[in-house]
């Protein structure tokens, strides 16, 4: 697993620099690879007051064999971060994202939780992702099947 994802996370506190001078912001980059699912998310936060975050990306790739096609490769934005807390030695967030409406029932449901810990280096955060996928194939069907998968994370904070 490579610990981070230097080059988008570049660009993404490039394209706020401008903004706001370089001691007001914070980085933290995750990535996670193995059988389920390989996942990169990149985000800053301010350093004020609240510590809002105000910039996100993600790409999402599902490797389960029955996952839908279209859950299989995500770009995930802002208004699909349901929750989000970084705040000591912990970085925890959630992703929900659901199929447009009009189409048969579906939803992602990504949750990533990690700490900074003594063994892992300051500013290297380790913990778990939970992805979860539930979809109809029709509209018709009553329930709902549901894909679920675990791994390990890693997250480098800036």
């Amino acid at each position: 697993m490579r610990p981070m994802y230097a080059p988008a996370f570049a660009v993404a506190m490039l394209s706020i620099g401008g903004a706001m001078p370089a001691q007001a912001s914070a980085g933290i980059s995750c990535r996670a690879e193995d059988g389920s699912a390989r996942f990169g998310v990149q985000a800053a936060f301010t350093r004020g007051l609240g510590g809002g975050m105000i910039n996100f990306g993600a790409e999402l790739n599902v490797l389960l064999k029955n996952a839908p096609p279209d859950f299989r490769a995500l770009k995930l934005e802002r208004k699909d971060v349901s929750q989000v807390w970084w705040y000591g030695p912990d970085f925890k967030l959630q992703l929900y994202r659901e199929r447009a409406e009009g189409l048969p029932f579906g939803s992602v449901n990504l949750v990533v939780e990690a700490k900074e810990g003594k063994g892992n280096g300051e500013g290297t955060y380790r913990g778990a992702y939970r992805l979860e996928i539930s979809f109809k194939s029709r509209k018709e069907e009553a329930e709902a099947k549901t894909l679920t998968a675990r791994g390990k994370v890693e997250c480098v904070s800036e």
